[in-house]
This record gives C-alpha cells, structure tokens and sequence, in this order.
C-alpha cells in the first residue's frame, strides 16, 4: 500500500496478481522472482483537448518489483483532473468507448480509484503457481467548472507473468 497525503491509501497491484494466480490452473514450485514482461498495446486518446496520455511500466527482476507510472495533464482554464480510474482484467479488448477515438483496451475486471496527485505506484509481484497475463489502462477524469466531465485514456499496458 502506498499513503497518500491525509491518509488516503491507495491498493496497488499486488492483491490483482495474487488474484489471478488463484485463478490459474497449473501449479509450480517456484520460489523466486517471477519472470514478466510488460509492454504496451493501442493508442490513448484525448478528446478533452490536452496531450494524449500514457501509461507506461518497467520491471525490475532482482528486486520483484513492477514500476508503473501515467501520465495526465492536471489542466488549465478552469478544468482540472479530478482522479483516474485505473481499469485491470484479464483479455484486452477494443470496445469505441463514449468520446471522439477513444478505444477502451481492456475488458475491465476490477476498476479502482485512484486520486489525482498520484502518477506512480510500485509493487512487489509475488511468485505465480501458473502463467497469467494482465491488461491495465487509466482513465483520467476532468471536470470543467464542477458541472462538465471528460476523461482521456491512456495505452493499454500487458503484463505476462509467468
């Protein structure tokens, strides 16, 4: 968990990879850093007149820990980003989402919040009984003078843990 200015916590990925190992059928002894690769897939897209986000992740195999990091305008001219949804499943799609381009790339399993001061999170991932593959997107939130609201996506990011 990563604290947040006035004790807002913020869940980072590890419960989703605990999860989706659970989900995985094959089982393995393995007791060390798992292997992963992380790249990225789509386009974002911005109909709310900024620069196109992204969303971009490294993995450090000595350490565990998966580094993820976004991107998003904090706004101008009495529109401000609000908060980000950060949008994890397990297929990736390509679903026109609301909005002028826009491309939702994953098929959503679990959707958290996250506030809009964070533009990271790290996690350690832990050891996998069987192969999984995680797709990520973020969804920026804008809102323009408290009664307008626009978002942006950002790429999709696939994870493979094996």
């Amino acid at each position: 968990m990563k604290r947040i200015r006035k004790g807002v916590t913020v869940r980072v990925l590890t419960s989703v990879l605990v999860l989706a190992a659970a989900l995985a059928l094959a089982p393995s002894a393995a007791a060390q850093c798992p292997s992963v690769s992380v790249g990225p897939y789509g386009a974002g897209c911005n109909p709310a007149g900024f620069d196109v986000p992204a969303l971009k992740g490294g993995y450090d195999s000595v350490g565990c820990q998966l580094a993820l990091k976004w991107s998003g305008n904090p706004g101008c001219c009495n529109t401000f980003l609000t908060g980000r949804l950060l949008l994890v499943g397990f297929q990736p799609t390509a679903i026109p989402a609301p909005g002028a381009g826009c491309m939702l790339l994953v098929q959503p399993t679990v959707v958290q919040f996250v506030p809009a001061a964070v533009e990271s999170v790290v996690a350690t991932i832990p050891p996998v009984p069987a192969a999984v593959q995680v797709y990520l997107q973020i969804a920026n939130q804008y809102t323009t003078f408290g009664v307008q609201n626009d978002y942006n996506l950002t790429n999709g990011l696939a994870l493979k843990v094996v």
